[in-house]
């Protein structure tokens, strides 16, 4: 791009026009001091190639992330201050593109059980399922001693990459009752991957092979034999019953009622 002046001086509204930046951004700059004063003999305020130089300068410094203040302090700025200016917004920008990697997972995660579920794919099995770190806060087997708060707090911080976890104990489930214990719940690849520090007393589960079963519920806090009749028939065919757990992976708005998409499991 090739910028001509071909008088010293011009007023404000040709200057916006020529450097395509508007006048009152220019007056900004220069109400600010950002610009050299050059006014003419009638005290009006003259603009020349010197003043879209350092414009241009000033748009560029900015684009890179520059705030005023630190406009304001670029005279005083050296090489070395410079590098150091840089080096900052680099581990910054490194920083959101993390976080933005973070929420990409996440989308693909999750984009994969919205499907499933569009496609009526009921049945999923994990050769390898991930390992799991889990805290149940509410349950008629949740008692206040139980619950690790400092764990509690982290996990709901953290949200979306933790998830709500759902139990439904061994006990309920041979009394005829099925009970839903509920908390939170994170996978171990998420956990490293945000560096979380959790306490060792934690619940955890390490990689195993599962069956899950999708349901779409309205009342996700108590289910009924015959709903968990698939999960039990396996469990009495392959060693007996024990606590079925899952998660919600989302909801959906279905008129005026939302909805639970909602995984059990079982181990294979």
């Amino acid at each position: 791009m090739i910028i001509c002046f071909n008088i010293a001086g011009m007023k404000i509204k040709e200057f916006a026009k020529r450097t395509g930046i508007s006048e009152s951004n220019i007056r900004y700059y220069d109400d600010i001091c950002l610009l050299k004063e050059n006014r003419s003999e009638n005290n009006y305020r003259d603009f020349d190639k010197s003043d879209a130089i350092d414009l241009y300068r000033i748009k560029m410094l900015r684009s890179y992330g520059m705030s005023i203040g630190e406009l304001k302090e670029r005279e005083k700025m050296q090489k070395e201050d410079l590098s150091l200016w840089i080096d900052g917004n680099i581990e910054k920008l490194n920083k959101e593109i993390d976080i933005l990697n973070k929420k990409l997972n996440r989308y693909m995660t999750i984009k994969s059980y919205v499907d499933d579920t569009v496609s009526k794919n009921k049945t999923k099995v994990f050769e390898d399922f991930y390992g799991q770190y889990i805290v149940y806060t509410f349950g008629d087997d949740v008692s206040q001693d139980s619950i690790n708060y400092k764990d509690v707090k982290i996990l709901s911080d953290n949200m979306p990459y933790t998830y709500t976890a759902i139990k439904i104990p061994k006990e309920s489930i041979l009394n005829n009752k099925p009970s839903v214990t509920i908390g939170y719940g994170i996978l171990d690849i998420n956990r490293e991957l945000l560096q979380l520090d959790l306490s060792e007393s934690m619940t955890y589960i390490g990689r195993h092979s599962l069956i899950q079963y999708m349901f779409e519920k309205e009342d996700v806090t108590s289910f009924t034999m015959e709903e968990l009749k698939p999960l039990i028939d396996y469990m009495v065919n392959h060693g007996g019953i024990e606590d079925i757990t899952g998660r919600i992976y989302f909801s959906y708005q279905d008129k005026n009622k939302v909805v639970y998409s909602v995984g059990l499991a079982i181990n294979k």
